[in-house]
């Protein structure tokens, strides 16, 4: 690795500005640390690393020496400047640390002979101040902190973030938590929308402004260029030559101040992206969490959906198998199939499916009547599931109605459409029926309170 005594003009820094910094080395900055530290304390900070041994495992581990001080070194762009690391220090300031220095260095790197180009190591050196200048401790933050500094740089400095560890879910929850998550699930995919939508808002916006700087600086140089033509004449007193150099330079004047009022458009329209990015970020990381923990909820149901279906399935077999005597007729009527058992756990589903039929085998009515909207928002409501899947199972059940009464296809799907309108919250009445459930619906999931084909619960 080399230094390039020509590129070093493009490094910079950045020092903190208050007095426990300014014009004092780290090394400065350290003794002072020390004595703070022995006079909250009582006695002198542990400087030196220790080996210690483990009560549960008896390892033995390093345990490093008092750091109030750190320093990172974080790789850039060529174009990285200071000011990407504002949100750092925001970051530190939140966790009650203190950016102490940063340093970018991009003067180093190595030339390559075969290519002719250099290959540059462009980095920064940050100095933080961990320590607690009140009670003369070290702040000490979490493994959630650091994670959330690591996103923050490589979104802040346009670099790749690593993968997360973390990646959990829940194998289980009752109706009531899982409506919680779906509920949570729904305003994360709304929030992430807006996000994107704003995002791309501020994309147009920059580029727009970008554009009027670009053509401000055109007007500039070709008024630059003007002037230095009209110079010579005026300098041998053509007045009029004088007169539109002034003409021009008034224009370059007002010129330079819309420059000026651009760029800092520019650069608040660069920072609302940015703050827009990590709020995309977190919303992302927070949507993919809950879509992982609903697949895993998704696979429990199936599961216990399976398991109360083979368990039906055996009583069956075991009555045909009793049944020798004519008595399988009689028998019959305590045996419910899959559609019985998901109406008596779910009773709000039969006036949904009745309003359902109805509104399909009336190709005259527009759409759902006001009760029958109605009927099918608190099947949805009441279900304990997602509002698309319960949907979806209501127009199922209404399957049957409309193959048993031959009713036209189109029909059918002008009204499943208007079924899923309503779980979207889409429909045209949707004001009236979030007028009439202010509570957001309630019952018992029909998923989640099972019950055996003979109508005692099941574990």
């Amino acid at each position: 690795m080399y230094f390039f005594e020509h590129l070093t003009k493009n490094n910079s820094s950045w020092v903190n500005d208050l007095d426990r910094y300014r014009g004092k080395t780290v090394s400065d900055v350290f003794e002072t640390m020390k004595k703070i530290y022995q006079e909250k304390t009582g006695q002198p900070p542990q400087l030196e690393e220790k080996i210690k041994k483990s009560k549960k495992t008896g390892k033995e581990y390093k345990c490093a020496g008092w750091s109030p001080i750190r320093e990172m070194c974080v790789p850039i762009k060529e174009d990285t400047k200071i000011e990407d690391f504002e949100y750092l220090k925001k970051w530190a300031k939140k966790y009650g640390i203190e950016i102490m220095r940063i340093d970018l260095h991009k003067d180093e790197g190595y030339h390559d002979q075969e290519t002719g180009k250099y290959k540059m190591n462009y980095h920064a050196h940050v100095v933080a101040s961990f320590f607690d200048w009140v009670k003369g401790t070290t702040v000490k933050p979490n493994k959630e902190a650091m994670s959330e500094m690591q996103t923050i740089l490589a979104i802040a400095l346009d670099m790749e973030r690593g993968a997360l560890k973390k990646d959990t879910g829940a194998e289980y929850l009752d109706h009531h938590q899982y409506r919680a998550m779906m509920n949570e699930l729904d305003q994360a995919k709304k929030m992430l929308k807006k996000v994107n939508d704003e995002q791309k808002k501020g994309e147009t916006k920059l580029k727009g402004l970008t554009t009027m700087l670009r053509n401000l600086e055109e007007q500039k140089e070709a008024i630059e260029i003007d002037i230095t033509a009209l110079e010579e004449e005026r300098d041998n007193g053509n007045e009029e030559a004088a007169r539109k150099i002034a003409e021009l330079m008034e224009k370059l004047n007002q010129l330079n101040a819309k420059i000026l009022e651009r760029n800092e458009q520019i650069s608040s329209a660069r920072e609302q992206l940015r703050d827009l990015a990590i709020r995309k970020h977190d919303l992302q990381n927070e949507y993919e969490s809950l879509m992982r923990q609903k697949n895993k909820v998704a696979e429990t149901i199936d599961q216990r959906m399976k398991e109360a279906d083979e368990a039906l399935a055996h009583k069956r077999k075991e009555i045909m198998q009793m049944d020798k005597s004519g008595e399988l007729k009689n028998a019959t009527k305590y045996i419910e199939d899959r559609e019985a058992i998901l109406y008596r756990r779910w009773p709000e589903a039969r006036s949904a499916v009745k309003a359902i039929y109805e509104r399909g085998r009336l190709p005259s009515a527009r759409q759902f009547s006001h009760q029958q909207a109605w009927e099918i928002e608190q099947a949805i409501q009441s279900s304990g599931i997602d509002r698309e899947d319960a949907a979806n199972d209501l127009c199922r059940l209404a399957e049957k109605d409309f193959q048993m009464n031959r009713t036209w296809p189109d029909w059918v799907k002008t009204t499943v459409a208007e079924v899923m309108q309503i779980a979207d919250h889409v429909h045209p009445l949707t004001p009236f029926l979030q007028q009439q459930s202010a509570s957001g619906g309630g019952g018992a999931s029909y998923i989640n309170d099972l019950t055996g084909w003979d109508g005692k619960k099941r574990r």
